[in-house]
């Protein structure tokens, strides 16, 4: 048997269209202000000082961004027959978080205990010094033996950008399969793409769109050009110890009101007492305004290699 009370608090959620994101925690410094909910665990605004918020939010919607542990398909089994179809674990997607330490300009997070998964989510937010960037870790602790294998799957949801790009680890040759993989219903990504730049590929929704279009990619960065001259990045870098359930480990995704660019980290079944760590890297970066595709892709991987990845660890 499992505790029913997060359950039944996203349900109410759901239905009523409540959005509560109770205390915020901000961590600012002269190039880049980031806002974190500890009542949800959703981090709710990001943005340079002063400027406005480049991340979707909505009444009825939590918006943001936020952490999924598990694979999307899992969830019609693990939350399915409870709260609905494609439903997120409500202890990640709309429960308090402990605020273990916190300062100017770090802040560490823990969850409560999934009682669908067994499982609890720290996450350490740092500001890295006077960049305008963010560094989030994310480590799952299994508590319990369980049988769903897990990941760190952080989706951000923003307004809608200029177009996204996103990384390709290698560029495959003329005849081999596409470098990206469409994760919408056959057919829907024809007029959001572009062929293939170097190192990268461009997803573009203009207007209003009611396919839902979703593609992937195994690489290092997704990438939103926010508003000319502007991008926001996240990074996380391929890894080796296990396997990306989708075959992509960057992913972007539209509908009418937002876009998503999503990172995932592998794949694995954890035992008690077992962890997988994740890094990601949030970055803003500039560029004229008029910059080609092209000029963007050179000014994002520069950014990205300038920061120190580090390895995450299983």
């Amino acid at each position: 048997m499992f505790d029913m009370k997060p359950l039944c608090i996203l349900s109410a959620i759901l239905l009523t269209g409540l959005t509560l994101h109770g205390k915020v925690i901000t961590l600012t410094n002269d190039a880049i202000e980031v806002k974190v909910s500890t009542q949800t665990g959703h981090t709710i605004s990001l943005a340079p000082p002063n400027e406005p918020n480049l991340l979707y939010e909505a009444d009825g919607d939590l918006g943001g961004e936020a952490l999924h542990p598990l694979q999307q398909v899992q969830l019609w089994f693990l939350t399915g027959p409870v709260i609905g179809p494609l439903q997120p674990d409500p202890t990640f997607w709309d429960s308090p978080w402990k605020v273990i330490s916190q300062t100017g300009d770090a802040l560490v997070l823990e969850s409560e205990v999934s009682p669908l998964l067994k499982l609890k989510a720290t996450r350490t937010y740092q500001l890295l010094g006077d960049q305008p960037a963010l560094e989030v870790t994310t480590t799952l602790k299994r508590v319990a033996p369980n049988p769903y294998p897990v990941h760190v799957w952080s989706i951000t949801q923003l307004k809608r950008p200029n177009y996204v790009l996103l990384d390709v680890e290698e560029m495959p040759g003329p005849d081999y399969l596409l470098p990206w993989k469409e994760l919408s219903r056959p057919g829907r990504l024809e007029s959001y793409m572009r062929q293939p730049l170097e190192g990268a590929v461009m997803f573009r929704v203009k207007g209003q769109t009611f396919d839902n279009p979703k593609l992937g990619t195994l690489g290092d960065w997704v990438a939103t050009i926010v508003r000319p001259g502007l991008a926001l990045v996240k990074s996380v870098p391929l890894e080796n110890s296990g396997c990306y359930p989708d075959g992509t480990s960057m992913q972007a995704y539209a509908n009418q009101d937002f876009t998503e660019i999503e990172t995932l980290s592998v794949n694995q079944h954890l035992q008690p007492g077992e962890t997988l760590t994740s890094r990601s890297v949030w970055q803003l970066v500039r560029a004229p305004e008029d910059s080609s595709p092209e000029t963007w892709i050179q000014q994002i991987e520069k950014a990205v290699e300038s920061v120190p990845q580090g390895e995450a660890s299983p």
